[in-house]
């Protein structure tokens, strides 16, 4: 069974919450309640590390999220690979893995994130049956599916719980990015995806040219927009991606490429 999992067992990241709130409130609003959170270890078999077919050498993070966003009625669990490692997170989200900063409150002033890959994220209202949930699976990316359609008796209902759930899987934890390019922290961050996608299609033998590592980029930039339940958000065509990193990039794409490739 899974163990406790107290935050200060792994390597967190201190961050500062805005203005001087206090930040139980601040947490609250951003996040929710944190009202589980645990671990289990690398080496250690578990039901969910079967389910899902998780790596039996990944350490895994499992918690639960009361009112997720401030939403009063719902709640979120999820499963992840906990994930220290710069490299290894970037490596996670250029499969197509939700990357997730999970806040933890040390006291009253001080907050803390603990990096996890997410393979599984589900969303439930008021402890009902019904849940929209994400997957991820490393042969074919997430899938999002809703349960327990059954349950309502009102179709108005079920379109409220759908729209107020999706807004949940893409904001909480990774869709309330730091300023920078669409939701990416600076442009560091986005080249350091780019240099690891490039390194990857090189692997496989697939082009390094910019409208396929555009393309493999798509998911990553759409997750990552402003508003995630705008319009905009829904989609990024090919030829507005290849637009936008171009702006971005701080140097030519052959340099890039040729950084990628020498420094693998």
């Amino acid at each position: 069974m899974p163990s406790p999992y107290p935050f200060r067992h792994f390597l967190t990241v201190p961050r500062n919450i805005p203005v001087q709130s206090d930040a139980g409130e601040w947490l609250a609003k951003q996040q929710g309640v944190l009202e589980d959170l645990r671990r289990v270890p690398a080496g250690e078999e578990c039901p969910l590390r079967a389910e899902l077919s998780i790596p039996i050498d990944a350490e895994l993070g499992l918690f639960t999220i009361a009112s997720p966003l401030g939403l009063q009625g719902y709640r979120f669990e999820a499963i992840g690979t906990y994930m220290p490692n710069f490299i290894d997170a970037l490596v996670a989200i250029a499969r197509g893995q939700f990357f997730f900063e999970l806040w933890i409150r040390s006291d009253a002033a001080t907050l803390h994130t603990i990096p996890l890959a997410m393979w599984r994220r589900r969303v439930f209202y008021k402890d009902g049956p019904a849940s929209l949930e994400a997957c991820w699976q490393p042969s074919h990316g997430e899938t999002v599916t809703m349960k327990g359609l059954e349950h309502f008796t009102r179709v108005t209902e079920a379109q409220k719980v759908l729209s107020k759930g999706m807004r949940v899987l893409k904001k909480l934890g990774g869709g309330g990015r730091r300023p920078g390019p669409d939701g990416f922290k600076d442009t560091q961050e986005l080249e350091n995806i780019l240099i690891v996608l490039i390194q990857e299609a090189d692997a496989k033998g697939q082009s390094t040219k910019q409208n396929h590592i555009a393309a493999l980029l798509r998911p990553e930039v759409t997750n990552r927009r402003g508003d995630a339940d705008s319009a905009a958000s829904v989609d990024v065509d090919l030829d507005s991606t290849i637009r936008w990193v171009r702006k971005h990039l701080s140097c030519s794409w052959r340099e890039l490429v040729k950084k990628a490739l020498q420094s693998r």
